[in-house]
């Protein structure tokens, strides 16, 4: 389970969507980059450069309400995340909806990576799709490092 959890962080703090679920992206400009322990990796070109998008795509076998109850127990994460050392909720918009402060010790030379995130959940019932959508904003106080 942890493995599972791990890709998850991943994908929703390193800023990519992750939609769970999901068919082959076809030509909405997503190519294939790889497959991983049972999930593709998508990735499309950003024309204003800076950040590479990415999607992945998979099967998780379990409830869809568990996976996103996990999803948002968001100060348990630096339990089983690998070099997170602070992971916190700053504002509860809604039950699928956070902003969230993140803190991950990097190895040297690299600084510590610092996010503050607003993290939503869809969920597409009829299509069977989870999302989890990522994006950085700015949010005062944030925590010191």
């Amino acid at each position: 389970m942890k493995k599972i959890f791990f890709v998850l962080f991943l994908c929703a703090n390193s800023l990519f969507v992750l939609a769970l679920f999901a068919k082959d992206s076809g030509d909405d400009g997503w190519r294939k980059k790889q497959l991983y322990k049972g999930f593709t990796i998508f990735e499309r070109i950003n024309p204003e450069g800076g950040i590479l998008p990415l999607k992945v795509s998979g099967v998780i076998n379990t409830r869809v309400d568990y996976l996103m109850e996990h999803l948002r127990a968001i100060e348990g994460q630096t339990a089983w995340t690998t070099d997170l050392a602070v992971k916190t909720t700053l504002k509860d918009i809604s039950p699928k909806q956070a902003i969230t402060y993140s803190l991950t010790d990097m190895p040297w030379p690299l600084d510590d990576r610092r996010l503050v995130l607003d993290n939503l959940l869809k969920l597409d019932k009829k299509r069977k799709l989870l999302f989890i959508l990522s994006k950085s904003v700015d949010f005062a106080p944030v925590p010191e490092p």
